[in-house]
């Protein structure tokens, strides 16, 4: 998938492993689609130079020397709500994943995936603002307890799903089309749209990431 018009995306590497972040590069920039605009190795210094209309994409190790990659894209998200962070990491622990997401990360990749794969998220979260495969769909569950009704969140309330919308998320999350998805919840097409739209909307989040991120935030799915 590349992205449409040779469009460039841009990225910003932040990794404090100079031998893979030059090897990483060199193998992006053979790619006429992307375009390296910045490169360091500490978390304190994308905070400082990070600019959304000159970055379209930060690459983000997770354990970074000094400030983590952690606190990073949490602050980054906190700031700017439509970053788009790809993070870096050896580990591949479902609780942390599940953090990742909260705290902002638009997908989580292994240091070992192959090239193609960061190469296919890097266009993938351009596109469709995050990248998520079907095994980390499948780790998070649904608490169809908590979907019927109203969940007590100190003073508020969090807002009421029904499993067949929770289920609908989950498979939007992980990388599912409209026909995939209404081919599995035997439904057309057509509902599918409805039902997407209905979620979102009744969240007020501009995409899937923020109805994801809501209900984790509030116990209807969990790692």
């Amino acid at each position: 998938m590349v992205p449409k018009n040779s469009v460039k995306i841009r990225i910003a590497m932040v990794e404090d492993h100079l031998s893979y972040r030059q090897g990483l590069r060199a193998l992006l920039e053979e790619e006429q689609d992307f375009e390296i605009v910045m490169e360091m190795d500490s978390g304190e210094e994308i905070e400082e130079r990070y600019n959304p209309d000159e970055v379209d994409i930060i690459l983000l190790d997770l354990r970074l020397v000094g400030q983590s990659g952690a606190i990073t894209c949490q602050n980054l998200y906190a700031k700017y709500e439509q970053v788009r962070i790809i993070v870096l990491s050896t580990d591949f622990d479902a609780e942390l994943i599940i953090e990742m997401i909260k705290n902002g990360a638009s997908a989580y990749l292994s240091k070992n995936d192959c090239i193609s794969r960061i190469k296919y998220c890097l266009r993938y979260v351009f596109e469709h603002g995050h990248c998520f495969d079907l095994k980390l769909g499948e780790i998070l569950r649904i608490d169809a307890s908590k979907t019927y009704k109203k969940i007590r969140n100190g003073n508020a309330f969090c807002l009421a799903f029904s499993p067949q919308e929770v289920q609908i998320a989950l498979l939007v999350f992980s990388e599912k089309s409209t026909e995939e998805i209404a081919e599995i919840m035997n439904l057309s097409t057509r509902t599918i749209e409805k039902y997407k739209e209905s979620i979102r909307l009744r969240v007020e989040r501009p995409s899937f990431m923020g109805v994801i991120r809501y209900m984790l935030k509030h116990g209807l799915i969990y790692a």
